[in-house]
Order: C-alpha cells, then sequence, then structure tokens
C-alpha cells in the first residue's frame, strides 16, 4: 500500500477583532437615533411651523424672556422683552416717541420679534396687530414710545 501524504488543514479559531454584520448593522442605527435625538434637542421645532400652537417661540429667542400671544385664530407669536441687547438707547427712543403711533409700533416690533415671528404676524389684520401689541406691552410694562426699565 502506497503511503499517502498528510495534508494539513488550517484550524479555525474564533478571532474577536473579526466583524460581526449583525452588530455594526445594530451600531449604525444606535448612531442614526442619537443623532436625530440630539437635532431634535437643538432644535425642539424640527418639523414645525412658525405659529402653530406647538411651535417652542422660547427657541427663538434664547436666555431671554419671551411673550407668546396666541390669535383669535389660534396662531401663536412669540415676542421678546425690551431688555438688553434689545433695549434701544434713551435718544433713539426720545426720537421714536415723536414718530406716528403706527410707525412707533411697526419699530417696536422689528426690535422684539425674530424673523419668524415677523413672518407669522406678517399675515395678521390691523386689528391683530394692535391686540398683540397691546398685550405684549402690558406684558412687558412697556407702552409705544417707552422703554422697560
Amino acid at each position: 500500500m502506497a503511503k499517502r501524504t498528510p495534508t494539513t488543514k488550517a484550524a479555525t479559531t474564533f478571532d474577536e477583532h473579526a466583524a460581526d454584520p449583525e452588530a455594526e448593522r445594530i451600531e449604525k442605527i444606535t448612531e442614526q437615533v442619537t443623532e436625530v435625538k440630539d437635532k431634535l434637542a437643538a432644535n425642539p421645532n424640527l418639523g414645525i411651523e412658525p405659529g402653530s400652537p406647538e411651535f417652542d417661540w422660547q427657541a427663538e429667542y434664547p436666555g431671554e424672556d419671551v411673550f407668546v400671544y396666541t390669535a383669535s385664530n389660534g396662531v401663536t407669536v412669540g415676542l421678546a422683552r425690551c431688555a438688553g441687547a434689545r433695549k434701544p438707547k434713551p435718544g433713539f427712543l426720545r426720537q421714536l416717541r415723536k414718530a406716528p403711533y403706527m410707525e412707533q409700533l411697526w419699530t417696536m416690533l422689528e426690535i422684539v420679534a425674530s424673523p419668524a415671528a415677523l413672518a407669522v404676524s406678517d399675515d395678521f389684520e390691523d386689528e391683530e396687530y394692535g391686540q398683540m401689541f397691546e398685550a405684549w406691552s402690558e406684558w412687558s410694562k412697556t407702552a409705544v414710545g417707552e422703554s422697560s426699565r
């Protein structure tokens, strides 16, 4: 009988560093979920239209006091207090007090409103603007042509 040359077969060993496709898939999904959660935490208004009752107006004015006006049709608008960086200098207010009422109103709204708030309130009728401004003035203890302390 002929003698056979023995063949060697490499033994299979467990490689703890080998890629596990299922573990990689789960890790990728976990990273995506974390990314979405981080985006939502950074922008609580993601996917929410400005003016809707769910809109977080405080996110439009980080670190500022915010007044939220709800219009008769349920639309909301957030306005900041006329204080801090938004507070005009006394000379500006002195000059503004001589302006017609509507000019005072528009000027003050542009000072205390974010671009989103201005866009939402642009659809208001005159009466709604007046009511919003009056409610904001009462909240901020500021009248047209005056400044808060």
